[in-house]
């Protein structure tokens, strides 16, 4: 009768490819998370400057929305009639665009309020595609 003592050759090659299997999904779990992790910063930034955006035209004067929107002196450079400029979200580089839109709700001709409309647009290098954020909020005289 033989006494078995230890483990056989086979036995530890078949615990050897089932830990290989176990790490190397553990490993790729953990790379797909951190970049969905990057992602969901990267769009929580861009959310975060289209309200700050969205909030500096909240407390300006309605009266002259449409120049505090072009105003250089607003946090981003303004072309061609809406205010575009060329913004940094933690180490990716993208732009935004402000657009006011006159609302006539009853019809009559005059501006019954505004529509303030934000995009953030940024090329996200871990998807390699173009992500954009947009906001709206509407501000009465």
């Amino acid at each position: 009768m033989l006494s078995k003592k230890g483990l056989t050759l086979v036995e530890c090659l078949i615990a050897l490819l089932v830990l290989t299997i176990l790490l190397t999904v553990g490993m790729s779990l953990y790379f797909y998370s951190q970049e969905s992790l990057q992602g969901a910063v990267n769009k929580r930034i861009a959310a975060e400057m289209a309200s700050a955006e969205l909030e500096y035209l909240k407390n300006s004067d309605y009266d002259v929305l449409d120049e505090a929107i072009l105003d250089p002196d607003n946090k981003w450079p303004a072309r061609s009639g809406t205010t575009n400029g060329i913004i940094n979200i933690g180490n990716l580089t993208g732009h935004k665009d402000v657009f006011l839109y006159d609302i006539d709700a009853d019809g009559n001709g005059t501006t019954d309020y505004k529509q303030v409309h934000v995009e953030v647009y940024w090329r996200d290098p871990a998807k390699n595609a173009d992500s954009k954020i947009s906001l709206d909020t509407y501000i009465v005289p």
